[in-house]
């Protein structure tokens, strides 16, 4: 119906100001859809709006408000068991966790969500947990386990064909073999990191 679409709309617009960096502007167009899908008691989009909404103050540095949508999104998602809602969720929630230097706690979200992933054989979200998880294991001095993570990443983001996600992994990558000493292993995956992003550059002009 025309609500639905209305809610849909505005949710659009509200990713196109966020992916271009007007937040402020993307949260209005968020918390409009949310009105919307909320009257409708379409609970599937309103967990979904609640994510993006989250992120958006995430990238603000708001973190505690991040907590608080990602939770609301989790929830629904749950009550409603949309596994790939709830797998995202989780998965943001962890990374607040992270960002604020709570490693063991992001790691048990970030396993949470890699188990739902790989059920479901959501191949994309199951590459991000990966990558997400062997962040965790650097930042506790675990550069092996931080490799094999980011390694299982690799494959799958060139499986897929998704390469700004292999470039990002390859940065990571690059960077465990730095901090081992190992500098020609390093130097290697970067070069290959910087000739993707300079393609997908040439690509995208």
């Amino acid at each position: 119906g025309y609500l639905s679409g209305a809610a849909s709309a505005l949710h659009n617009i509200g990713t196109v100001h966020n992916e271009q960096g007007r937040n402020d502007k993307a949260l209005e167009y968020y918390e409009k859809s949310l009105e919307i899908a909320r009257k409708l008691g379409d609970e599937a989009s309103t967990a979904r709006t609640l994510a993006n909404i989250g992120s958006v103050h995430k990238a603000q540095g708001r973190y505690d408000k991040a907590l608080e949508y990602y939770e609301k999104s989790l929830e629904i998602a749950r009550r409603i068991s949309d596994e790939s809602t709830t797998a995202k969720a989780l998965l943001n929630i962890g990374t607040v966790h992270n960002e604020q230097g709570r490693n063991d706690k992001a790691l048990e979200y970030y396993e949470q969500a890699l188990e739902i992933t790989r059920r479901l054989g959501d191949e994309a979200v199951t590459a991000m947990a990966f990558n997400n998880i062997g962040i965790v294991h650097k930042a506790q001095e675990r550069p092996e386990k931080a490799l094999e993570y980011y390694e299982m990443s690799l494959e799958i983001a060139r499986r897929l064909g998704d390469e700004s996600n292999a470039a990002r992994t390859l940065n990571n990558i690059g960077s465990v073999h730095n901090e081992q000493g190992r500098n020609d292993k390093a130097l290697e995956c970067y070069e290959k990191a910087l000739e993707i992003t300079r393609r997908l550059g040439d690509e995208a002009r």
